[in-house]
């Protein structure tokens, strides 16, 4: 198989997360924290989706005569991963702090409402109690010197 069928069945499976990915969006509420950050990883998406599919165009032209690849088709690339990478990041946030689409209703609340999020307040705000744990014994940074 060429590389260049094989790019191509990379970017077949895209519409199908999209379309789950846009569907889920509209679980979300407006106006909180988790749909701003699902807005801006849509949108990221959708922007490295078209730019990949722009640069396999202007790559596929010279393939057949072995020819180097061009700074703007590198720098296109660059951009692109990089891109890739903070939506990735905002993706992982949706999932593992505001539990979207995979926690439960308790876990999911600090995305779901508007306002200050209760984060900012620090990460002991969530605790009944807002003194530190104990420092266990067994630390050897409590021994005494």
């Amino acid at each position: 198989m060429s590389r260049w069928k094989a790019a191509s069945f990379r970017e077949i499976p895209t519409p199908a997360a999209a379309t789950a990915g846009f569907l889920g969006l509209f679980a979300i509420p407006a106006g909180t924290p988790a749909f701003r950050t699902a807005l801006a990883h849509m949108t990221l998406n959708l922007l490295v989706t078209v730019a990949y599919a722009a640069n396999f165009g202007r790559r596929h032209g010279g393939y057949a005569d072995g020819g180097s690849v061009g700074t703007g088709q590198l720098a296109l690339s660059a951009v692109s991963v990089a891109a890739l990478a903070v939506s990735e990041h905002l993706g992982g946030k949706l999932a593992y702090r505001y539990g979207v689409r995979v926690a439960d209703e308790d876990t999911q609340a600090e995305g779901y409402t508007t306002g200050r999020p209760a984060a900012a307040a620090g990460p002991l705000a969530l605790t009944a109690d807002p003194s530190p744990p104990p420092h266990p014994r067994s630390c050897p940074c409590a021994s005494p010197r």
